[in-house]
């Protein structure tokens, strides 16, 4: 439906509304930031509903995810007459505590808000069918793509079903395909990060008493699979997680060494895993050095470890030194005997970049954090020399120094690519290897020129101080793309492209998907990487790619908007172009898809039509919201409810403090800044630059203030305000104050950029010295392309930017002056 035939219909009562959704609030500074839901609840046994509630609403301010105090400014709204308040903030408790509530008080307090909402809400079981509608068309949808094989696009839409009364019959077909070994692998093989592992079906009381029953080693729990046995006496659900990670990574192993790559078994290989360190150590007869996490045994192929967090390091230490310890096997396989450390723990260390993730898919060929910040530094300091590293060939391991050398050499083995986008030394790298097979006398030195230098033949590289030299600078731009900021995926774009038009499709594949981390949602990058995998034929991966891209594309509120990466598309033909590819591939599924996505959509704008007429703006938004998360970005909704947003005065927007009360972990500061109950305060003397940025990244559209007072002798240089974001093209954009030069006359309101200098782009308004020795505030509403800028809450215009070039990380700035940051809060 167009958002234009279906004009919202308004009848507001005034005043109350507005009062208790943004009440004035004002921080205290006696230390009570979080007594808010104890005064709260008093106020209202006093019969004081609107302090109470707009205590409440302060107090979440401070706390934002507060299920109490969510549940004080429900009743407080409920007993005062505001139901649409009531209803907003039930439902916002009632997403914090999730389907599933994990103690009876939560699960209690749930059944009182879903009480609470129903009572209130006139339309509740109307927005319950509509769902269950929507649910059930998915579920039926999937029928049809399992039986294609289109398994990551089933998944997707099976868990569109959560929270429906078709959850249940949902999670049974996931849990059919999930013990279904062919699905699995077909899923593992499509790279789509959807989960590959089965929910525990099991009660907590079961889990407990099966980890009680195995909590001694002599009755840890055991997983067998094709290729490991895992013995644990840590829980079962860890032991399931390993036992699916470790198959997965036995087809990395295969792939690295080609080792029976194509088919065939490999020796079973056990995975001992103790609960504590204490365990462990008593597994050998030798005592062991602290340093000493993990261990391999070729004599019974066996890989021993524990869990770090018994000497206190996180669980994900695990999965390094599990990953580190297991490719050991695959060496000792292909090689028995004694090989150059460099290469038997450089390709340990390669598959520590190895991450697991959270839905149970496991992703290699990926940088190792540690190895390579150390590496770096040490290339600075030029020891130990590449020379050292690769001429050790001893019996065990080689000195710590040398392991960051390691896993740099076969990272830029597997990786390093030519004009031609060949990775040349990977065949190289598996040669030396097998060169290893006979036990004559050699050089290990010669050994590695002849392999790497001699027989590699780049163009330039022939003498090893070339080699050493032409490693290092590829290692400098490695370290470059891995620290850059979101615009380095540019760069990687560009790298995809040439793999691609260099017919190596598998490579731009990996090259797309490092882009999409650096930024993610980038819409150009997961438009090329579906093109791609449908030359690969991948029709799973490129169908699920180009229905992100059309979630992505939808999610423009302008169909007009240009899409980034691209001087030709807009958000609208983009949109049309996916949707006749995604048919292209598959035709029933996009129509049967669409037809169900359209229908949703259209009935949810005629609902919240109907909650508007009810006086109830924030449920219609906060339906649509809902609507939107399940179709992953609707623009027609979007701008429908912008439409509700402005014609009542309502938002969904909530205000949170940015945390200055704490230990400031929240922030990367510079020098000479303190945090108190007020706020932020900075000795910006002598001349001094003083950043500090919060370290969350915003969503689109926000809302950035705080109050600034002046708390000493107004200095020459004296600058101060609100940084709202770093574009990639100009710098930080800064929104703040400065004094005229050399003199006390009159100070200036400006937007400003950093970058290599500092630049004022344009001065918006005029501040007086005296005006500046009060307390003022700067206040900035952020839009995905544009800013407006307000200074005492009047608005001095808007100033437009590239949305694609900024990200969304806020900060305040400080030039010589001593400056207190007062009632720092962002709204979205």
């Amino acid at each position: 439906m167009n958002v234009r035939q279906n004009p919202i219909r308004l009848s507001f009562f005034c005043g109350i509304g507005l009062v208790l959704f943004y009440p004035i609030l004002v921080a205290g500074s006696d230390n009570s930031q979080f007594s808010h839901y104890e005064e709260g609840k008093a106020l209202l046994e006093e019969g004081k509903e609107l302090e109470a509630l707009n205590k409440a609403a302060k107090g979440l301010e401070y706390q934002p995810q507060s299920l109490e105090l969510f549940d004080l400014a429900s009743q407080a709204a409920q007993a005062l007459g505001a139901p649409d308040i009531a209803i907003w903030y039930a439902n916002l408790a009632l997403l914090e505590l999730g389907e599933n509530p994990e103690t009876e008080a939560h699960k209690e307090l749930k059944t009182q808000l879903v009480t609470r909402v129903n009572e209130l809400d006139p339309l509740s079981e109307k927005g319950v069918e509509l769902l269950e509608k929507y649910a059930k068309s998915l579920f039926k949808l999937t029928n049809s793509i399992i039986k294609k094989k289109l398994y990551a696009n089933a998944v997707d839409l099976l868990h569109h079903c959560e929270g429906t009364r078709f959850e249940g019959q949902a999670q049974e077909r996931l849990d059919k395909l999930f013990s279904n070994k062919k699905s699995v692998e077909a899923l593992l093989k499509s790279g789509i990060n959807v989960p590959v592992k089965p929910a525990v079906r099991r009660s907590k009381k079961w889990l407990e008493r099966e980890n009680e029953k195995h909590k001694e080693w002599d009755n840890a729990h055991r997983f067998k699979t094709d290729d490991y046995l895992v013995n644990t006496n840590m829980d079962y659900e860890l032991g399931k997680t390993i036992s699916l990670a470790m198959e997965q990574m036995n087809h990395f192993f295969r792939k690295t060494f080609n080792y029976k790559f194509r088919g065939g078994g490999t020796q079973l290989c056990t995975i001992n895993l103790y609960a504590s360190r204490e365990g462990f150590e008593k597994s050998v007869t030798e005592e062991l050095s602290k340093s000493v996490r993990g261990y391999f045994a070729p004599w019974e192929n066996s890989v021993t470890t524990y869990d770090p967090r018994s000497d206190g390091r996180s669980l994900g230490a695990l999965w390094t030194t599990l990953f580190h310890e297991a490719t050991h096997q695959f060496v000792h396989m292909v090689v028995p005997g004694l090989i150059p450390a460099w290469f038997n723990e450089g390709t340990a260390c390669y598959f520590e970049g190895t991450r697991l993730r959270p839905t149970g898919m496991v992703e290699s060929n990926l940088i190792a954090r540690g190895r390579l910040f150390s590496l770096v530094a040490q290339l600075r300091e030029d020891s130990p020399t590449l020379r050292d590293v690769v001429s050790y060939y001893q019996p065990g391991s080689y000195d710590g120094s040398y392991y960051s050398f390691g896993w740099g050499l076969v990272y830029f083995f597997q990786n390093y690519e030519n004009e031609k986008s060949e990775r040349i030394y990977l065949p190289l790298y598996q040669s030396y290897l097998k060169s290893y097979k006979t036990g004559e006398k050699h050089d290990p030195f010669d050994r590695f020129v002849d392999f790497f230098i001699n027989k590699a033949g780049v163009p330039g590289v022939e003498t090893f101080d070339d080699f050493d030299q032409f490693f290092q600078g590829w290692i400098q731009e490695l370290f470059v793309l891995y620290m850059g900021p979101p615009e380095v995926a540019d760069r990687l774009i560009e790298r995809a492209r040439k793999e691609r038009d260099n017919k190596k499709p598998e490579y731009a594949v990996e090259t797309y998907k490092w882009a999409v981390e650096k930024r993610p949602n980038h819409i150009t990058a997961y438009f090329e990487l579906a093109e791609v995998q449908t030359k690969l034929k991948e029709k799973d991966a490129a169908i699920f790619n180009y229905r992100k891209v059309l979630n992505l594309a939808r999610s423009y509120v302008d169909p007009e908007t240009p899409i980034p990466g691209s001087s030709e598309k807009t958000a609208g033909s983009l949109v049309d172009e996916c949707i006749q590819r995604i048919s292209k591939l598959d035709k029933s599924f996009t129509k049967a898809l669409g037809k169900a996505t359209a229908a949703f959509a259209e009935s949810t704008m005629e609902m919240a039509n109907e909650y508007v007429a009810l006086n109830m703006p924030r449920r219609a938004m906060h339906f649509i919201d809902e609507s939107e998360a399940i179709l992953g970005g609707y623009g027609a909704l979007q701008a429908f409810k912008e439409e509700i947003q402005e014609e009542s005065g309502v938002s969904t927007q909530r205000w949170r403090r940015l945390e200055y009360w704490t230990d400031l972990k929240e922030w990367s500061l510079t020098s000479h800044w303190k945090g108190s109950n007020e706020g932020l305060a900075a000795d910006g003397t002598d001349n001094f630059w003083g950043f500090a940025f919060y370290k969350s990244e915003l969503p689109k559209r926000f809302r950035f203030k705080a109050t600034f007072q002046v708390n000493d002798q107004i200095k020459n240089e004296l600058g101060a305000g609100l940084i709202l974001g770093n574009d990639s093209e100009t710098g930080y954009h800064m929104f703040g104050f400065e004094k005229d030069e050399g003199s006390l006359i009159r100070g200036h309101i400006l937007f400003a950029q950093f970058k290599e200098t500092y630049e004022v782009v344009e001065e918006i308004s005029t501040i007086t010295p005296r005006a500046l020795k009060k307390a003022f505030v700067l206040e900035a509403e952020v839009r995905p392309d544009q800013v407006e800028l307000f200074l005492n809450e009047e608005s001095l215009g808007t100033i437009d930017r590239n949305p694609d070039t900024i990200d969304r990380r806020i900060g305040l700035y400080i030039r010589d002056g001593l400056i207190e940051f007062t009632e720092i809060r962002v709204r979205y």
